[in-house]
């Protein structure tokens, strides 16, 4: 957690970002901003890529090489336009040259959320990944409240969910 972005002209009370890893399957980053105020601002996720980073038709990213293997999905409805590019701050023996930038522009709280699946040799991964619904309260909650996951890597199918408030409520994905 910090408070790092209090600063900005349009200020960001908190992010907290968490990180969920799933050992020999995946990783999950969740990026969750709390705001002052409605007006509309741009968040983004950076991650800096090795050489040869590809963005696929569906939208995922594959890098493969002496950099690593690794499978970056964005989740569908928790993220934002992605694009790759060369490193904005380059440093001349840094290994990792290639960045894929994810940024959206919305009102209000923020959450933004990737799945990172690693794997070795030619064998990438069948990775699907989608926001599920939560009901609590009588209600369904934001992605801000609570979030949950359906992740599918090669037939495994799992769901992760992450309650983000203090309240704990009865609830259902």
């Amino acid at each position: 957690v910090q408070e790092g972005y209090r600063r900005l002209a349009q200020p960001v009370a908190a992010h907290r970002r968490s990180i969920f890893y799933l050992r020999g399957q995946y990783w999950i980053v969740i990026d969750r901003f709390t705001v002052e105020g409605e007006a509309a601002r741009t968040y983004q996720q950076h991650f800096h890529m090795p050489p040869g980073a590809t963005v696929l038709a569906n939208g995922q990213v594959r890098t493969h090489g002496p950099g690593g293997n690794l499978l970056l999905a964005p989740v569908p409805g928790l993220t934002g336009k992605l694009s790759r590019e060369s490193n904005p701050h380059p440093i001349r023996t840094y290994q990792n040259p290639d960045h894929v930038l994810i940024e959206t522009t919305t009102a209000g709280d923020c959450v933004l959320a990737v799945v990172l699946a690693p794997f070795a040799d030619e064998a990438v991964p069948e990775l699907r990944v989608k926001r599920i619904e939560v009901a609590a309260d009588g209600r369904q909650l934001s992605p801000w409240e609570a979030t949950a996951l359906s992740i599918v890597v090669n037939g495994r199918s799992d769901v992760y969910y992450q309650q983000h408030m203090h309240w704990n409520l009865p609830w259902q994905a």
